[in-house]
């Protein structure tokens, strides 16, 4: 069995930070209602019904290109931490 990780840092406007090993993904929505993108650069919706746990994620036909492919994800990270550390720092 595989283990995976990841976590997710919250925005302005709604918006998501999802950080994992694959990368670094993006969404935005409410409680409820999300589009984003994965860090494999896949659209995707996603409606749940809050605090249930039950969610239905329908993908797009296309891709964006992700954002930081490979090795480069832990630079993504890396760079995401920092701009946070430096605007909650001001």
């Amino acid at each position: 069995m595989k283990w995976r990780w990841r976590r997710s840092i919250r925005l302005p406007l709604g918006g998501r930070a999802n950080l994992s090993g694959s990368g670094v993904g993006w969404s935005w929505g409410v409680p409820g209602a999300r589009w984003g993108v994965t860090a494999h650069g896949r659209r995707y919706r996603a409606l749940s019904i809050p605090g249930t746990g039950l969610y239905n994620r329908t993908y797009s036909r296309g891709t964006t290109g992700s954002l930081w492919p490979g090795k480069g994800r832990w630079l993504a990270i890396l760079l995401v931490a920092w701009a946070l550390w430096s605007a909650l720092t001001r």
